[in-house]
C-alpha cells in the first residue's frame, strides 16, 4: 500500500485526535505541520520528525514505508516505556500511536492488548517501597506515644 507522509499524518490525526496531532491543513513543509501545540507537543514533534527523516522524505507528498516508520518510532517508544516517570496517558498514547501506524498501512485495526506490564527500569526497581521491620523496642516506644 502506497502512502504519502501527508496522508499518513492525516490518518494519525483522525485516529489519535486533533488534541494529540493538531495539523495545519495548509502546511507546506515539516516545519509548519502543526497548527497549535499538541498535548504532548515535544513528543509528537520528535516522532513526526523522526518518521519524516527515517523515510528520507523531502516533501510532505513523499511516500513512506511501514518498516521505516516503525524503525523511527521504536527507539522513542522504548525510551518512554522504560522511563521511570511515564504516566498512563503517555503509555496509552504510544500504544494507540503504534496501533494507528499499523492500521495506516493496512494492518489489524484493533490495538493489541498486552498481557504483560512493561518492565520497570532498574532505577525504579531499586526505589520501590519496602516493608521495614521495626524492632520490638521501637514498636513499644511508638505505641506508648500514641
Amino acid at each position: 500500500m502506497k502512502l504519502t507522509f501527508a496522508q499518513f499524518v492525516r490518518h494519525l490525526e483522525r485516529r489519535l485526535g486533533h488534541h494529540q496531532l493538531p495539523l495545519n491543513p495548509s502546511a507546506a513543509g515539516i516545519q509548519d505541520l502543526f497548527e497549535t501545540c499538541a498535548v504532548h507537543h515535544e513528543l509528537m514533534t520528535r516522532l513526526v520528525r523522526e518518521i519524516y527523516k527515517k523515510n528520507k522524505c523531502e516533501r510532505l507528498s513523499d511516500a513512506i514505508t511501514r518498516s521505516s516508520t516503525f524503525d523511527a518510532v521504536a527507539p522513542i517508544r522504548l525510551e518512554i516505556l522504560r522511563a521511570p516517570h511515564t504516566d498512563i496517558d503517555l503509555f496509552n498514547l504510544m500504544e494507540d500511536l503504534c496501533a494507528a501506524i499499523n492500521t495506516a498501512f493496512g494492518g489489524d485495526p484493533i490495538r493489541p492488548q498486552s498481557k504483560k506490564r512493561p518492565m520497570p527500569s532498574h532505577e525504579v526497581a531499586q526505589n520501590t517501597p519496602r516493608v521495614v521491620q521495626i524492632s520490638r523496642f521501637r514498636r513499644r516506644k511508638i505505641n506508648s506515644l500514641a
